[in-house]
């Protein structure tokens, strides 16, 4: 039976915390240090509260340990790994090959998305190096999936379903630490890609001005998920550590009962245990998102970016037809606004902005700030105060199933329980055998009882009476021997698991020469790849190489073909093209037409 899991963000333990609530099968969560999310880090005693609340779901939890380091961090970075592992993680997600040379607990190791997972050869050499796991690139297809399955067969496949896109090939991205020194490579990138830029060509002529060209649209596979599946996928993953807890809870529901579709009736298993009661109804178009696509998935195709803003804009909700200084008349009734809503429109200059609603008359919606709304505008609702309050308030809760069964055992009573995961508990009922005067009264009363599962981590899925009489049992202590089963197997499902140790193995690599692109920065790593047949010609970026004429960024994405300008099958020569950013740095784009790629370099 294929086992399938929902992967989701944990910014910190109240979102991941809510992640484990609403669905999800397993978290990954930012280290005190040294993960890609500098700003989404966690104490170690925060982890240890998370992974301990997630135990009780056989939710698994992620480290994200997934920077360069330098050699003056590599005697920090092995200890913070083990208080991890104290700390009950399950994996860790790494980027540095220098990990793999220091002395490791026993954990399983999983290839992040910054070590460029899009080549089979080289998703190969991380199975046959050790790796449990290899996190891919998000630009690839589902032909590309399939061919990567086939080439490493062993390996666990984790793809990203939902969120924010990098414009670049992860882990090869350099624009940031170019610009400002921040290093994306380090968990520091001050995502230029979603500034503004002007695109102008060697002939002088400005095509596009000030839009934000490298801006992507963000990733959207809901109606894909058997097709990842059946290419090799078995772990699905939101993206959002720097993202709120109220996205969190309706992206991980909706993913949740999605997957739950797709398994119903198939030989098919989610990964964690537990069953999800909530009236709520998710809904994707409510919570951050810049547009969606499914990128390069099924093919290239046109409209995958959001050249008007970075930001969120909501969904369109009409258009103003008329403005007044404190209202707005919106060309259809308003009667599905609130009070509270946020409204969003592009002023006159372009820019993004927004009002919040105070009062709904009919066609008519008063708010402030109303003299900046063009006329004829596009209208967006980018905050749905109703749905939001109901996320706040709906009752959502995880159980896990209990099956009690009552039976006698040379003249004893006994409560047994089995949970769904086959944990069990026998607690001896302390009570004088009295049988009932009314059997099926006894029985009815008793299950009523054992329903009281209350604030118990389980609901009851059965109750047996595993003899012909049924006997008479004070409420006092069935009470009584109900909570000590539920205890008993709490306390098993908290125990800590152990993980087999790690074999790292000395498989040659790929590439025998290598650059500043393999990002080594420390002795350690370069220790890895020379054991493994390499030969170093540069280091990373981040140790202090000149860059002004390296590549910056490679990218699937492609502005010649948004354009309708595509370089294929021409033979007429074209004019270079340049991106120029408000504060005058000056970038030429350098097509690679054989592999269907664009590369960024600085001028």
């Amino acid at each position: 039976m294929k086992t399938l899991e929902l992967l989701a963000p944990a910014k910190d333990f109240e979102c991941g915390q809510a992640a484990v609530n609403f669905g999800a099968d397993a978290l990954y969560i930012g280290a005190p240090k040294f993960s890609a999310r500098v700003n989404a880090s966690n104490t170690v005693e925060s982890i240890e509260k998370l992974t301990s609340y997630a135990r009780l779901y056989k939710v698994k939890v992620y480290a994200a340990f997934n920077t360069l380091f330098y050699d003056h961090e590599l005697e920090e970075a092995e200890k913070l790994i083990w208080q991890l592992y104290e700390a009950g993680i399950d994996a860790l997600i790494i980027q540095d090959m220098g990990i793999l040379q220091m002395n490791l607990p026993p954990l399983p190791l999983f290839a992040s998305t910054q070590t460029d997972n899009r080549d089979p050869e080289k998703i190969r050499f991380f199975q046959d190096t050790g790796f449990k796991r290899v996190i891919l690139a998000r630009e690839l297809s589902l032909p590309e999936i399939r061919k990567i399955r086939e080439t490493a067969p062993l390996i666990e496949l984790e793809s990203f379903i939902h969120g924010a896109l990098c414009v670049c090939y992860s882990g090869q991205c350099y624009l940031s630490y170019a610009m400002g020194g921040r290093s994306g490579n380090r968990g520091e990138c001050a995502q230029p890609c979603r500034n503004l830029y002007t695109l102008s060509d060697s002939n002088d002529r400005i095509l596009i001005k000030n839009q934000h060209l490298l801006s992507l649209k963000d990733l959207n596979l809901s109606l894909y998920l058997k097709d990842l599946m059946d290419a090799g996928i078995s772990s699905f993953k939101i993206e959002g550590r720097l993202k709120d807890i109220n996205y969190v809870k309706n992206t991980v529901l909706f993913y949740r009962q999605a997957l739950d579709r797709l398994m119903e009736g198939k030989d098919l298993k989610k990964a964690s245990s537990g069953k999800i009661f909530t009236d709520l109804i998710p809904d994707l178009e409510k919570t951050f998102n810049r547009g969606y696509t499914d990128y390069f998935l099924n093919s290239r195709k046109k409209g995958i970016v959001s050249w008007d803003s970075p930001k969120f804009k909501g969904e369109i909700i009409g258009k103003a037809v008329k403005i007044f200084q404190d209202s707005f008349l919106l060309d259809k009734t308003a009667d599905f606004l609130s009070p509270g809503d946020g409204i969003a429109f592009f002023t006159s200059e372009g820019v993004l902005t927004g009002t919040l609603v105070q009062k709904v008359s009919n066609k008519q919606v008063y708010a402030d700030h109303c003299g900046l709304i063009p006329p004829s505008a596009v209208l967006y609702r980018n905050q749905d105060h109703v749905f939001f309050k109901k996320l706040k308030n709906s009752s959502v809760e995880r159980k896990i199933a209990l099956n009690l069964k009552f039976f006698e055992r040379e003249g004893v009573l006994f409560l047994e329980g089995v949970d769904e995961d086959g944990l069990k508990s026998e607690i001896k009922i302390e009570t004088a055998l009295i049988q009932a005067e009314n059997p099926l009264k006894t029985v009815e009363n008793t299950k009523k009882l054992l329903e009281r599962l209350g604030e118990t981590i389980f609901y009851l899925q059965e109750s047996v009476f595993d003899h012909e009489n049924p006997f008479f049992i004070p409420a006092s202590a069935l009470n009584e021997a109900r909570r000590k089963v539920c205890e008993a197997v709490t306390r098993q499902r908290a125990q800590k698991t152990t993980c087999p140790p790690t074999t790292v193995s000395n498989v040659q690599y790929p590439i025998k020469q290598i650059d500043f692109n393999s990002n080594i920065s420390n002795r350690k790593a370069a220790c890895f790849y020379e054991k493994r047949g390499c030969e170093i010609i540069e280091k990373a970026l981040e140790t202090g190489i000149s860059y002004p004429k390296k590549r910056l960024m490679t990218l699937k994405y492609c502005i010649r073909f948004e354009l309708g300008i595509c370089l294929k099958n021409k033979k007429e020569p074209n004019p270079d093209l340049f991106l120029t950013d408000p504060k005058g740095n000056v970038f030429q784009l350098v097509f690679d037409c054989e592999n269907c790629r664009m590369e960024l370099y600085s001028k």
